[in-house]
């Protein structure tokens, strides 16, 4: 085999190997509009209020949809998580804006923040 053919056999792998990347990038979750939409739980994107009630408003609506979640409770549910915005960003910010996926959980995090207090039972 000559050191062309070698080459251009490596060239060829390469090339396969991005196009099966690049395929596989495009059936990922990431690209799913529930899993983008997801990021509102984002402990370190909190301060963004507008683009999370944007979030929040889509997951509801599929929510909604697939009768998850009765339309009744929508308003609440973004009046809560209002609030819930409001209050961390006050009382834990550094709690949230520090927040290291790595680390601890979401669930953790927001158990902690949320447990105990009516006010937001919906969410």
């Amino acid at each position: 085999m000559s050191d062309k053919q070698l080459l251009d056999f490596r060239l060829s792998c390469r090339n396969f190997l991005k196009a099966v990347v690049a395929k596989l990038l495009n059936k990922t979750a990431v690209h799913y509009p529930l899993a983008n939409n997801l990021a509102f739980l984002d402990p370190r994107l909190i301060s963004d209020s507008e683009k999370n009630k944007t979030r929040l408003k889509f997951i509801l609506r599929l929510s909604v949809q697939c009768n998850r979640v009765a339309e009744s409770d929508v308003d609440e549910i973004m009046r809560q998580h209002s609030k819930y915005e409001a209050s961390m960003t006050d009382k834990e910010r550094d709690s949230f804006v520090n927040f290291d996926p790595v680390k601890p959980k979401v669930d953790i995090l927001m158990h902690k923040t949320m447990t105990g207090k009516f006010m937001y039972s919906k969410l």
